[in-house]
């Protein structure tokens, strides 16, 4: 069968897609299994789990997603890989994600990555952010980089309607500032810095 990554901001489209995969493969409810947690899902978890999924399903497929799989931690992640790249014939694994920036590259290369579109971002598009003086972009930069995951949610969602914008106007002015916020973006997700100083930084020098 196949394993699968769902990507998006909204954790109820997420549950929609996944629902519609079921519906896609036609799962039954019986055949659903559905691991989350409100803190870490660690490896025992995992472990316990791939026990369930070699199981015979009821109906003709079976179906397991993680929700919030950004809980997983690297453990359980590396612990899934063989999982991922072998599912079992009758079994489709999903892994649900607000992005896919939090789950281990070896991970991804192991699944098909169904991306669901911000709406909201798309409508929005990010001049607002472009008009603002630098009092008010200071305040911005402190209010969305509270958490490292707070900012790179507001940076996917700018970048989205930068992108937007740059279909319809094709400047090379937007153009640049789409990639100072994908740069921005890959330098918080992947090392440690401080994140309001990288976002303050971005924002006072657009």
């Amino acid at each position: 069968m196949q394993s699968f990554i769902i990507v998006g901001k909204d954790s109820q489209e997420r549950n929609k897609k996944w629902l519609e995969l079921c519906e896609e493969y036609k799962i039954g409810e019986f055949d659903k299994e559905i691991l989350e947690s409100e803190g870490q899902i660690g490896i025992e978890e995992v472990r316990n789990l791939q026990k369930k999924v070699f199981l015979a399903p009821r109906g003709k497929t079976k179906g397991v997603v993680f929700k919030n799989a950004h809980t997983l931690t690297i453990a359980a992640q590396n612990a899934l890989l063989k999982l991922l790249e072998e599912p079992p014939q009758n079994t489709i694994l999903v892994l649900e994600v607000s992005s896919k920036d939090l789950l281990l590259p070896t991970i991804l290369s192991r699944c098909t990555i169904l991306v669901i579109q911000d709406k909201r971002a798309l409508e929005k598009g990010s001049t607002t952010v472009l008009n603002l003086n630098s009092a008010k972009r200071m305040e911005l930069a402190e209010s969305v980089s509270k958490t490292r995951e707070e900012a790179l949610s507001f940076l996917e969602k700018e970048i989205l309607g930068l992108r937007s914008e740059l279909l319809q106007k094709h400047t090379s002015e937007l153009a640049k500032v789409v990639k100072e916020f994908q740069k921005t973006h890959t330098v918080i997700s992947s090392t440690n810095t401080n994140v309001r100083l990288v976002v303050e930084n971005l924002l006072l020098n657009l």
